[in-house]
């Protein structure tokens, strides 16, 4: 059995520990969430098709096609994400921020591709039953893709040890991957541009809280 987080609590505080974080590294940071944004423009192209395509339709139909692609999309996107949290997460340990640190994830690419997808797969079975199960399977699972890449573990694996950290604190979970998911992604209403500057307080953020997390199940 997986060791508990100790006496770690999920905390809101984390997001001003993000920002003195985004301050350190302000031009590094703006730079990988234009990266991030870019790779995200270029992903959601088929989406924003098929959806222009199926106008029209019934609101209710599903569409089996748009299913997939927004599985493929977003998995691809959680891909990204994950080098984002992994670089997070070396900034907050040796207080440097390098680009290049995305790019040690290559050899968990694999297990963080499986990882990314059942996530999105779940996430999106939970927004289909009326948003709310979403929303809490989103705040169950948001360590997984940081245990992936930080402690190399298997997808599933991930995704138990992460549902098992956050269980007892579901609903602060929950709210926590709200607050932090519009925090970092209000910037999308300036047209996408302020993106760059607010995406860095969702990664950081999350990072945050594994790292005390983590720490907080070795010191059990």
């Amino acid at each position: 059995m997986p060791p508990d987080a100790g006496n770690a609590q999920v905390r809101f505080d984390v997001i001003g520990r993000a920002w003195g974080l985004y301050q350190s590294q302000l031009g590094m940071w703006i730079a990988i969430s234009a990266l991030v944004l870019i790779v995200g423009a270029i992903l959601a192209s088929p989406t924003f098709a098929i959806g222009l395509a199926s106008e029209g339709g019934s609101m209710f139909r599903i569409d089996p096609l748009g299913f997939v692609v927004n599985l493929v999309t977003g998995t691809l996107m959680l891909t990204v994400s994950a080098a984002v949290f992994y670089a997070a997460l070396r900034q907050i340990r040796e207080g440097s921020l390098r680009l290049e640190a995305m790019g040690e994830v290559t050899p968990v690419l694999g297990k963080v591709m499986v990882a990314a997808f059942i996530e999105v797969l779940l996430t999106s079975i939970g927004y289909a039953l009326f948003i709310v199960p979403g929303l809490v399977v989103s705040g169950l699972l948001m360590f997984a893709l940081p245990l992936v890449v930080d402690q190399k573990l298997d997808p599933l694996d991930a995704i138990r040890r992460s549902f098992d950290m956050l269980k007892s604190q579901w609903l602060m979970a929950t709210l926590f991957i709200v607050v932090v998911t519009i925090l970092g992604f209000v910037g999308l209403i300036l047209c996408g541009i302020g993106a760059i500057f607010t995406m860095p307080f969702y990664f950081l953020s999350i990072a945050l809280l594994y790292e005390d997390f983590v720490r907080g199940a070795a010191e059990a």
